[in-house]
């Protein structure tokens, strides 16, 4: 069943897929791996490069993804980049956003997400803040499995994972 929920002036779209999440997980964590570089605790998370829908595994999710955005939108979904996540116990991100860089897209707005692969109880909530003062907020505590898509000026941020175990998430724009 798919959601929407109208946020302050925000709209934010939820649905829940059942994907091969653990396959994702698994290639998440080989391409960590094969970067081989340092993730310090307590900040960001390790994220992937910013094309990993060319991946075959990440290709099924591509798909949903596509299929969801013509179902909210009944318009075609063009990836211009989408990365995986990992969230180790402290890790979390600060309040961002995701402001079109590009001028040709003043008139056309993006849309961002993310998919959660895996979640649990304490690892972390997710933000969507007001517009007119960032203190202002409705938190979320995603499954495994949720999709979200909001505009890409939403401002948002992630709790620290407080679990022993890792949270994945693919984000995508």
């Amino acid at each position: 069943m798919l959601q929407t929920l109208d946020l302050f002036p925000t709209k934010l779209f939820i649905k829940n897929v059942q994907l091969d999440n653990q396959k994702m997980i698994e290639e998440l964590y080989r391409l960590r791996v094969s970067e081989n570089k340092p993730t310090p605790p307590n900040s960001n998370p390790w994220q992937s490069d910013r094309h990993i829908d060319t991946n075959e595994s990440f290709y099924d999710l591509v798909s949903s993804l596509k299929l969801m955005v013509w179902q909210i939108f009944n318009s075609n979904c063009k990836i211009l980049e989408m990365w995986g996540s990992i969230y180790e116990k402290g890790q979390y991100n600060n309040v961002h956003n995701h402001p079109p860089l590009n001028a040709s897209y003043h008139d056309n707005p993006l849309w961002v997400g993310a998919y959660y692969l895996k979640t649990s109880n304490n690892s972390g909530g997710f933000n969507i803040h007001s517009p007119v003062n960032c203190s202002n907020r409705e938190t979320f505590f995603p499954k495994e499995g949720d999709f979200y898509i909001f505009n890409s000026t939403t401002y948002h941020s992630v709790h620290p994972n407080d679990e022993d175990t890792n949270r994945f998430e693919e984000e995508y724009i």
